[in-house]
């Protein structure tokens, strides 16, 4: 099918190797800052592991940016959405960055839970391309 799988968790193995905190992203807004721009940095050095070949990964480039964007100016910095309605926030963030980009996307709802039957999903949509 020529579709790989990425390392998995960038932003897990950031967290670790730079010794963060769930405390950090939450009382530290430079800190929280500070660890998305180190994920952005870690999720380019991993696509660039796969040269021009297309993958699946947890987490884009795009990610730390919508994130970023949400919470620059705010008097708090969160790794995660605070609430269903912050998420949802972000989600339009996120996919406004690909329309802006002119990147096709597919969102996968929220309710398939089942990780089979996620990965089923995308391996449809990307046959169906």
């Amino acid at each position: 099918m020529g579709l790989k799988i990425s390392h998995p968790s960038v932003a897990r193995s950031v967290f670790r190797e730079h010794h963060f905190t769930a405390d950090d992203i939450v009382t530290s807004k430079p800190r929280a800052l500070q660890l998305q721009r180190l994920i952005f940095n870690a999720q380019s050095k991993a696509k660039q592991s796969f040269g021009q070949e297309w993958y699946i990964t947890d987490r884009s480039g795009l990610d730390p940016l919508a994130y970023a964007h949400r919470y620059v100016g705010d008097e708090e910095a969160w790794l995660m959405p605070k609430s269903r309605d912050d998420g949802f926030e972000i989600q339009f963030i996120f996919c406004s960055l690909l329309d802006e980009l002119g990147i096709q996307y597919t969102i996968l709802l929220s309710s398939v839970q089942d990780l089979g039957s996620r990965v089923d999903f995308v391996i449809e949509q990307w046959r169906n391309r």
